[in-house]
């Protein structure tokens, strides 16, 4: 979350620069700065958060359950809860986010609330803040009389207030901010980079999200299946004439792509960037990214952040797609959908076989604030270098072969939902590089589902299965 925007907030509604870092060094202690966190959730990933934030807004914790669970939430990790379990400020939250119509975790949102409750329950603090010029004394204030927490570490929010104030311009909030949300009637007001920002923060957002085994519960982080059911499909099925026919229950990592652009700029924008006519294929890899070619937006090489990564399994085919998230070095990070059934983050070397290259929206379509310093990024792409087949050898393997080919076996097999006898960490089962009985197991389970005979013997037919499935 951005430092600047909520000290711009604070200050605009009439707190002094004191107050302002003191409540941006209290929130940090308390949930990093970040809306829709909940307490004890270390995970990198926000798994627990998004969940439990998720199952508010869909209604599955009631606001009984929300306002009495006491485990606390958003930026000041809001928990208190009177005696008799009937009000507190989890209750103020909920009705104050239940009137406002903005999401639950959003920042602006947590923001307002937190200024309601300085107006009507602490209006004695509030007085003060306005009036306190001395960051020590601002970031007690809040602490103790505000924030109300177990620990008293009023000496590492200062110190956190402190690095904050080296790293935002503290006259910045007398100028207005760039919108980053709709563009204005008759033209953007975003840069490139902003509107990449944009959809990478949307794309940021869905991590951790789950496909289900049905269109019961599709906005609901913590109901897990396997049945390629999403809310991403649901929502473009929903769009007249996206996609060529409805695309709920078909693998859906481009699927997934091509929500976030539409979260992000609208469906009329967003087929621009994705290059697709109205009615298009454009849920399936191949076809997508012969969009981009007949554009002549295609890149074999030279990736840069929002691009659309595809990857190739198997000669010939295009069968999987992502969000680049950054370049760094040898290495590019993306963000995709229908990777072990879920959206999440991964890392690749860029000379890496699989990648197939990138397609590159045209930003300029929904930015027209020129930025400098853009140099070559804009230029015309590179005449793209003739397509190169390849064959790949993969060892049969069977049920007492060890090493490197079983352990990339059992990931495929893990990524497809079988389970190969490996041991979980961080809730996910891990290769081990023995193909043991439960390895067997997995493998006759793909046999059977792909009609092949089920001899539990890794053979070209059953790792073409594996890898085209």
């Amino acid at each position: 979350m951005s430092y600047q925007h909520i000290f711009n907030r604070l200050r605009q509604a009439g707190l002094t620069e004191a107050a302002a870092l003191g409540f941006l060094g209290n929130w940090q202690q308390e949930s990093g700065c970040e809306p829709g966190r909940i307490q004890n959730d270390f995970d990198p990933y926000r798994t627990a958060s998004r969940v439990y934030t998720a199952r508010v807004i869909s209604g599955v914790i009631s606001r009984q359950q929300f306002g009495t669970d006491q485990k606390g939430y958003g930026l000041a990790q809001w928990t208190y809860v009177d005696d008799a379990r009937t009000a507190g400020r989890k209750f103020d939250m909920y009705d104050f986010w239940s009137r406002d119509g903005r999401k639950l975790d959003n920042v602006d949102l947590q923001i307002d609330f937190a200024l309601w409750e300085l107006h009507h329950g602490y209006a004695g603090v509030w007085g003060d803040l306005v009036a306190c010029t001395d960051l020590w004394t601002a970031t007690d204030i809040i602490c103790r009389r505000f924030e109300q927490p177990a620990n008293n570490n009023v000496g590492t929010r200062y110190g956190y207030a402190q690095e904050i104030r080296k790293q935002i311009d503290v006259d910045a909030w007398q100028q207005t901010e760039e919108p980053a949300t709709e563009p204005e009637e008759g033209g953007q007001s975003m840069t490139k980079t902003q509107a990449i920002n944009k959809a990478l923060d949307i794309a940021r957002a869905e991590i951790g999200y789950p496909e289900k085994d049905n269109s019961a519960a599709l906005d609901d982080f913590g109901a897990v299946g396997h049945g390629n059911y999403t809310k991403y499909a649901r929502d473009l099925d929903r769009i007249p004439g996206f996609y060529n026919t409805k695309k709920q229950g078909a693998m859906w990592c481009d699927i997934w792509y091509d929500w976030v652009l539409v979260e992000a700029f609208g469906p009329e924008v967003a087929m621009q960037l994705l290059c697709q006519p109205a009615g298009s294929a454009g849920a399936g890899c191949s076809f997508s990214m012969s969009y981009y070619q007949q554009h002549g937006q295609f890149h074999l090489t030279d990736p840069q952040p929002g691009d659309q990564i595809f990857f190739t399994y198997r000669p010939g085919e295009i069968s999987h797609t992502g969000i680049v998230e950054k370049v760094d070095g040898e290495t590019v990070t993306t963000i995709e959908g229908n990777t072990s059934d879920m959206v999440a983050r991964r890392t690749y070397q860029l000379g890496d076989s699989r990648i197939a290259g990138f397609g590159r929206p045209d930003w300029s379509l929904v930015s027209s604030v020129p930025e400098s310093g853009t140099g070559s990024q804009d230029a015309a792409p590179a005449q793209q270098k003739p397509a190169v087949c390849c064959k790949v050898e993969l060892p049969e393997l069977r049920e007492g072969d060890t090493g490197v080919p079983v352990e990339r076996l059992q990931t495929l097999l893990i990524g497809r939902g079988y389970y190969c006898g490996g041991r979980s960490y961080g809730g996910r089962e891990q290769p081990d590089g023995e193909f043991g009985p439960a390895t067997t197991v997995a493998v006759k389970d793909l046999q059977l589902a792909a009609a092949l005979s089920q001899d539990g013997v890794v053979g070209s037919d059953t790792w073409s299965a594996l890898i085209t499935s």
